[in-house]
């Protein structure tokens, strides 16, 4: 009988604490106009990594250009209850880092999306181009 009440109890303080946080929603727009890149013409692969739930360093949340104006977008749900600020980087291509240092935003109910634009570092040249031609 007290494993059961323990697992009662377990189960009642996980799904109170569930309920009682409070989800703050942020919608992340980074325009990747000024990359130079072909944004009209190409669809970018552009994420977004995170230090919290639910954004990771290792996997991000894609952003996406519905209207095909260059800047893509993402609606992000957090727990303000257990995050007061949050840092961040976009990704393109799941290899590119912006340049910089991680952005960062804090969390609050009266802040609802971040606009930005994509600090973009053209990678340098192929260094064995001599050596294996164009």
């Amino acid at each position: 009988m007290k494993i059961h009440l323990a697992k009662l109890i377990v189960i009642l303080l996980a799904s109170f604490t569930v309920s009682n946080a409070q989800k703050v929603s942020f919608t992340f727009n980074v325009d990747m106009n000024p990359t130079g890149l072909k944004v009209g013409d190409t669809v970018l692969n552009v994420g977004i990594r995170g230090s919290a739930y639910p954004l990771t360093w290792v996997n991000g949340i894609k952003l996406t250009d519905k209207n095909n104006d260059g800047i893509y977008s993402a609606k992000v749900d957090f727990d303000s209850d257990e995050h007061s600020e949050i840092y961040f980087k976009y990704v393109l291509n799941e290899v590119e880092w912006e340049g910089g240092e991680a952005r960062n935003i804090q969390v609050s109910e009266n802040i609802k999306f971040h606009n930005s634009e994509f600090k973009y570092v053209e990678r340098p040249e192929n260094p064995f181009k001599k050596f294996i031609g164009e």
